[in-house]
């Protein structure tokens, strides 16, 4: 126990005394830290998790031990001071080594100190090559290949396959027949080929391929996340329809062709693009981009739902039974041209553009804001609204009225308003100029405040 017992005797030649003495000899820093770590170690590609586990003792005990990293491709690693375990900062690849000798061995000193003293184990850690992912081949006839945790290559020949690579980046290649493709995690290339071929998209790195010779028939993307036919790096070649699947308010747009997009129950907004276009949104607060007279917007399927928009850069009508199909309730129209959008039996909300626009908002009590532009609005209901008084409206705009209407001050500057049908209805005029004309009835015209004509 370093306690050591003596006892001294004085004497005096007659008498003698004795004295008991306990001697404590105390602990000093006089020993270096020792290693029992070894001084190799071996750690497999694309891994994560402890590299080299350090490990070193001190005799004397006094302090806890630290561990720092040193030596020609330290940079790459990281450990930690307490505990002495090393890590690689980044996943190794055994095709690009990145230690200074550019040949998988990668040489580190950790230290290990006491405080006072320190010692030194020179380590070298060697990455070991992993299959990275194999190739698995179908028949000519119906195959279900799945892949691995790895990057595989997965071919299903002939068929109607159904082929999931799992995990890894995996290229996935139907073939002939109408295939079924899920990349599963990862960054996934899909080529379906010939056929009617379905894919499964649930990452942003995800590709889609039909461009190759020989691809055809009618081709479907069914997505979690948001997604473009005409992306150029991945979606390539001709794919007509695209699912929006899940929940999130994710977003679909859509090529050239005539294509069919499908929106979940979130908020989707659906652009067909240049073809003549059929657009599903389903439950949610669905927006529609129309850029052709032939496009169509169906709220009319199961489950659809929602506060829809129409946002339209040709004229539009909402009430067109053989382009609008199902709820929709409102339309805006966008771009420059003098374009005119048309409601139907709901409330409608129409929204111009910067140009002369007509804006009818059908049977419903509708709003109408016309924006920029001399712009017509047409009412056949007491309770609708004209909305001039936003910012950017301006122009000489008019009301075409088949019910007796008044142009309030609430409804901003609007100027004219002329009496439509033969019913026996009334104009009342505002605060302007304004020019009011009465139909075939016996009208009463009352111009309001202004110099009215």
């Amino acid at each position: 126990d370093n306690v050591y017992d003596i006892t001294v005797t004085a004497s005096d030649g007659t008498f003698s005394t004795d004295q008991a003495v306990a001697i404590t000899v105390t602990n000093q820093n006089d020993n270096g830290p020792v290693f029992s770590s070894g001084a190799t170690a071996n750690f497999a590609e694309n891994a994560t998790g402890t590299v080299y586990d350090a490990n070193a003792s001190d005799a004397d005990n006094l302090s806890a031990l630290t561990y720092a990293l040193s030596g020609a491709d330290s940079a790459l690693f990281d450990i930690d001071a307490a505990t002495g375990v090393v890590t690689f900062k980044n996943a190794p690849d055994f095709e690009t080594p990145l230690d200074q000798g550019a040949n998988n061995v990668y040489d580190i000193t950790v230290t290990a100190s006491d405080g006072t003293l320190s010692s030194n184990r020179a380590v070298a850690i060697t990455v070991t090559d992993v299959v990275d992912g194999g190739v698995i081949n179908g028949t000519s006839g119906a195959d279900t290949l799945n892949g691995t945790a790895n990057a595989d290559t997965i071919n299903g020949l002939g068929g109607d396959d159904i082929l999931n690579g799992l995990g890894g980046a995996d290229i996935l290649n139907g073939g002939a027949g109408n295939d079924t493709m899920d990349g599963g995690a990862g960054a996934d290339t899909m080529r379906g080929g010939g056929g009617n071929d379905i894919y499964f998209v649930d990452n942003v790195g995800d590709t889609v391929d039909e461009s190759a010779a020989g691809s055809g028939g009618t081709d479907t993307v069914q997505s979690t996340i948001s997604f473009s036919l005409v992306d150029p790096v991945h979606a390539l070649g001709a794919v007509e329809r695209l699912t929006l699947t899940g929940s999130g308010d994710i977003n679909a747009t859509g090529n050239a062709l005539a294509n069919i997009l499908t929106g979940n129950d979130g908020a989707n907004v659906l652009d067909g693009g240049a073809g003549a276009d059929t657009m599903r949104g389903g439950a949610g607060d669905d927006t529609y981009v129309v850029e052709r007279t032939t496009d169509t917007v169906d709220e009319s399927v199961a489950g659809s739902g929602g506060t829809d928009t129409v946002r339209s850069s040709v004229t539009f009508s909402l009430a067109n039974a053989s382009r609008v199909l199902g709820a929709v309730e409102n339309l805006t129209l966008t771009g420059t041209a003098s374009i005119n959008a048309t409601g139907n039996t709901l409330a409608n909300v129409l929204v111009g553009n910067s140009a002369a626009n007509v804006l009818d908002g059908g049977s419903g009590a509708d709003l109408m804001r016309g924006g920029g532009g001399n712009d017509t609005y047409v009412t056949d209901n007491i309770n609708d609204t004209i909305d001039e008084a936003q910012a950017g409206s301006d122009g000489t705009d008019t009301v075409r009225s088949s019910v007796s209407f008044t142009l309030a001050a609430s409804f901003g500057d609007v100027e004219n308003l002329t009496l439509t049908g033969s019913a026996s209805i009334d104009a009342m005029g505002n605060g302007l100029s304004n020019v009011l004309v009465g139909n075939s009835a016996a009208n009463v015209l009352d111009g309001g405040a202004g110099d009215d004509t």
